[in-house]
């Protein structure tokens, strides 16, 4: 999606404005700089320059992911859903304060993996039902 229509996050519109794309801008570790500073360490300015998709924000795939491990482990019961829903909800909350991500960019990474998670299940039910029907007329042709 990133490529139909790439999103420059916040921390490029705070430090370049919103006139044109610079495409040679380099990423920033934007609000997670405060960690480095707060450590005295340089862990996420070195981790986010090499990143080379400063125009990657739509959708969020920090969001996506945790969405994801969530839908996964939906099945499993309440002892798995609460930690991976709070987890999720964290990381799309923190790409947003951290000025990674917009509002938007985070509901359109879980809407994608809503979509995902939706048309795997589809798919799932589909292969079944190919699989039994291609095993229903060798088990009829064993009965005679």
């Amino acid at each position: 999606i990133y490529v139909l229509y790439p999103a420059a996050p916040p921390w490029y519109v705070m430090s370049h404005g919103p006139g044109p794309a610079d495409p040679a801008a380099i990423a920033s570790p934007a609000g997670a700089a405060r960690f480095d500073e707060l450590l005295g360490i340089t862990f996420f300015a070195n981790f986010y320059a090499r990143n080379p998709n400063v125009f990657g924000a739509m959708p969020s795939l920090h969001a996506a992911y945790p969405t994801l491990v969530a839908c996964h482990v939906w099945r499993f019961g309440w002892r798995f859903r609460i930690p991976a829903v709070a987890f999720a909800l964290l990381v799309g909350f923190s790409a947003v304060y951290l000025r990674h991500h917009y509002v938007l960019d985070v509901l359109a990474g879980v809407a994608v993996s809503l979509v995902a998670t939706g048309a795997l299940a589809v798919a799932e039910q589909w292969w079944s039902r190919r699989q039994v029907a291609a095993v229903a007329p060798s088990l009829s042709g064993q009965a005679s």
